[in-house]
């Protein structure tokens, strides 16, 4: 308890850039997994192309939709301590590439910080929300019009809210 060559700290939290790290505290948050790549990658141009032609199909191809879509996934990227506020939906057929874009975010942003679930009423505003302690990017998949219409509130908190209270079963707050 006496030994001056250990660290000691006040306490810890989560401050994603551009955030400053409190002195004596530990920062929780793990970098995307490309934030500070630093070895030489070759541009694949063909693969971004395919990438952004998926958005503008999912965005139903419309120009507009498809350049607020473009900006908030950089500001999802390049902004991760700062919430938007906004939740887009995604409606379409089976097969249209929902699930692979979701893939393609997974991929960016590091799979310990993506959170997927067809049921948010338990596991992202329920009583017992654990699973939500890292989630960064939460896909509500599958969500229906009765759980979306119930639920409004809880979902308008959690986009705008600086905070949100995490609880385990069995755990405290």
């Amino acid at each position: 308890l006496r030994d001056n060559t250990i660290r000691q700290v006040k306490g810890y939290g989560v401050y994603p850039p551009p955030l400053e790290v409190p002195e004596n505290h530990i920062n929780l948050w793990k970098k995307f997994p490309y934030q500070d790549l630093i070895a030489p990658y070759k541009y694949d141009i063909e693969g971004v192309e395919k990438i952004k032609e998926l958005i503008f199909i999912l965005c139903n191809r419309d120009v507009e939709c498809y350049n607020y879509m473009m900006l908030w996934l950089s500001h999802l990227l390049k902004y991760p301590a700062t919430k938007n506020g906004k939740l887009p939906i995604f409606i379409s057929r089976e097969g249209a590439g929902k699930g692979t874009l979701m893939m393609i975010i997974k991929a960016l942003i590091g799979e310990d910080k993506y959170f997927e679930t067809s049921q948010p009423e338990n596991q992202v505003w329920g009583r017992f929300n654990s699973m939500m302690a890292n989630a960064y990017f939460v896909n509500l998949n599958e969500i229906g019009k009765k759980n979306q219409m119930e639920a409004e509130d809880r979902i308008k908190n959690i986009l705008t809210d600086a905070y949100m209270i995490i609880k385990g079963e069995g755990d405290k707050p």
